[in-house]
């Protein structure tokens, strides 16, 4: 007899499970983030080590919505679409600002709300990263000139 889908699962996992213990592989855990009530479209864009995740969710009238989760629950950061958050809680992200085309811009939102325009050239800028030091890592894109490059924002300087 064939077993179900749900014993073979099973079986699948504890084998799993007993060849990680055998092997002294580190053990993570699945923890599921419920989405606000009539909130669709949850998305997880980035987490840092003191377990705060940053990331957007849709509500039931379709508008968007940017959020920090901690153990307290949902915080709206009222910033576009972050990418990332580093330990000392900075968030960077890209926003629009509307026009004809309109533009994206990359930015860093520091813990205390202030959100700050990274000064990098090009019609659209997307912040993809940051350490623990700031330094923030994207790209720039000036369509249809130019392919995308990337860039180093330290220190109020660009590379």
């Amino acid at each position: 007899m064939r077993p179900t889908t749900a014993a073979a699962k099973t079986l699948l996992s504890a084998a799993l499970l007993g060849a990680s213990l055998l092997s002294g592989a580190v053990e993570y855990a699945f923890t599921p983030i419920e989405a606000p009530p009539g909130a669709s479209q949850l998305t997880v864009a980035g987490i840092n080590d003191v377990g705060q995740i940053v990331g957007s969710y849709v509500d039931s009238t379709q508008l968007l919505h940017t959020f920090i989760y901690t153990a307290a629950g949902f915080a709206e950061i009222l910033a576009g679409s972050p990418a990332a958050i580093n330990d000392l809680g900075q968030i960077v992200g890209q926003g629009g600002i509307s026009g004809v085309p309109p533009v994206q811009r990359a930015y860093l939102r520091e813990p205390d709300g202030t959100i700050i325009d990274l000064p990098v050239l090009g019609r659209t800028n997307f912040a993809t990263g940051i350490n623990n030091l700031g330094q923030i890592v994207g790209y720039r894109q000036n369509p249809p000139i130019s392919p995308g490059l990337g860039f180093l924002y330290s220190d109020g300087s660009l590379t």
